[in-house]
């Protein structure tokens, strides 16, 4: 008998980027000021600067067509 997979639905890249940016600032709280704590509030940083980045208007334009972004195909 052929049995069906099922799947789990994962939390979107934006959901899991903002959830890994404070995680990482949690754990940069909980250590004393220096280089371990400053390189987890980079990595934090870094997780909000690409989920920023993937929510801009700029980062839906490159899953457009390349005739709708030049406006080429139309009429």
């Amino acid at each position: 008998m052929f049995r069906r997979q099922h799947f789990t639905e994962l939390p979107s890249l934006s959901e899991r980027l903002h959830r890994k940016a404070a995680r990482l600032r949690v754990q940069a709280e909980k250590l004393p000021h220096g280089v371990e704590r400053e390189k987890l509030v980079r990595m934090a940083r870094q997780a909000e600067t690409a989920n920023e980045w993937l929510s801009s208007p700029a980062s839906r334009l490159r899953d457009e067509p390349e005739a709708a972004k030049t406006g080429m195909g139309t009429g």
